[in-house]
């Protein structure tokens, strides 16, 4: 492509993805483009497994070996980096970042306009609602809101055996 993303004219016969991994961009990336009518297709990498019982939106991207379970629902333009995987019957809205290593475990709920670090995971039965940033290698034990920043820290016990 030469010229900006917002010049660039888009023929009848091409579909579009959009791979871009900052949310407010992309949301006014898929703004312009959806006010041309332009169509958006899902791009799943070859190494990537989706179950046949899975209900995908339009405009997701599936990166290599990401990994999306039975009876999951997922909205439109999402991105699931490398290895990401995706637990049964979760439901997943529009636009959210999933990073590498990301995996949601099963009946897990999650909004719009969410990122995810690298390394984030939740328990079974998690609640996640619109507007979060989640900070890299997080554990979700909790349902989150809407509109947060999500990280803690545990106090760590550093055992040391000593050599005999």
């Amino acid at each position: 492509m030469l010229g900006g993303i917002f010049n660039y004219e888009v023929s009848s016969n091409v579909e579009l993805i959009i791979a871009v991994n900052n949310l407010s961009l992309r949301k006014k990336i898929i703004e312009h483009f959806s006010s041309k009518n332009i169509k958006f297709t899902n791009f799943i990498h070859h190494t990537s497994r989706v179950f046949r019982t899975a209900e995908l939106g339009f405009g997701n991207v599936f990166c290599p070996f990401t990994q999306v379970g039975p009876n999951v629902i997922i909205g439109n333009f999402n991105i699931f980096n490398n290895k990401c995987s995706i637990g049964h019957n979760t439901i997943i809205g529009d636009n959210n970042i999933f990073n590498p290593n990301s995996g949601l475990s099963g009946f897990t709920k999650v909004g719009n306009s969410n990122f995810f670090s690298l390394n984030v995971v939740t328990i079974p039965n998690i609640s996640i609602g619109d507007n979060n940033i989640i900070a890299p290698n997080m554990v979700i034990e909790k349902n989150i809101k809407s509109d947060s920043t999500f990280f803690h820290r545990f106090k760590e016990v550093v055992l040391v055996v000593p050599k005999i």
